[in-house]
């Protein structure tokens, strides 16, 4: 919320998203200062705070691999086979990693494995942390359009952080093929400036705030928000 709100004397990025890849979970944060539901649409179910945290725990890298292909199975068995391997390979290569945490991709079969799991395990997590919308058919009434969630579609900024996104060459590109693998129906960012925290600078960030939250907002900006891409 920090980066987001700022600190008495300066002015934060604004509204922003965090994907955070582990071995066991994928945590997504949120901080979306302004609720504004559209004209026409109605909604469905609690109005969620400014600041969000959903922690998907069947969504990771290692121990939580397995349950992350059940999740995405088909388009997992899809891509592999648009790579020519066994349809088998993606399920295998994800019971070794759910049996053996600590194992590293060393090979390029693998790697592709590992760079395919943060796509499912991001495409996922925001698809599940970010709202709905929906068209409900009311008798005599016609069609009605229902939001429930979180409203995240003009969100501008898109931040990866945690393992693959971190370390992976391929950080950026696996956001952005998260976010357009995003269904019509689901509310996520559209068109977000994407960074990647290759330093784990959220992470130090967080701890400085408690003493000094304008060098932890300093730090953050200098080294996260700088290296966005201009719009």
């Amino acid at each position: 919320g920090l980066l987001s709100k700022g600190t008495t004397f300066t002015e934060g990025v604004g509204d922003l998203l965090a994907v955070d890849i582990g071995g066991a979970t994928t945590d997504v944060h949120s901080a979306i200062d302004r609720f504004d539901l559209n004209h026409g649409i109605s909604m469905h179910g609690l109005q969620y705070p400014p600041l969000s945290r959903s922690v998907q725990g069947d969504l990771g890298m290692r121990w939580s691999a397995l349950s992350t292909f059940n999740a995405d199975a088909n388009w997992l068995v899809s891509e592999s086979r648009k790579r020519n391997l066994h349809e088998d390979t993606m399920k295998k290569g994800c019971q070794q990693r759910n049996s053996k945490p600590h194992f590293l991709a060393r090979d390029e079969t693998n790697q592709w494995i590992d760079e395919m799991l943060a796509v499912s395990c991001t495409t996922l997590s925001l698809e599940r942390h970010c709202g709905s919308m929906r068209a409900v058919y009311i008798q005599n009434q016609g069609v009605d359009l229902v939001q429930e969630g979180i409203n995240c579609r003009n969100v501008p900024l898109l931040i990866g952080t945690g393992g693959m996104l971190a370390y992976d060459a391929k950080g950026e590109v696996t956001l952005k093929t998260a976010l357009a693998r995003q269904t019509n129906e689901v509310l996520s960012p559209e068109s977000p400036d994407v960074v990647i925290d290759r330093k784990y600078i959220l992470g130090a960030a967080g701890i400085l705030s408690t003493i000094d939250p304008q060098a932890a907002f300093n730090l953050m900006e200098s080294e996260l928000i700088s290296e966005a891409p201009m719009a």
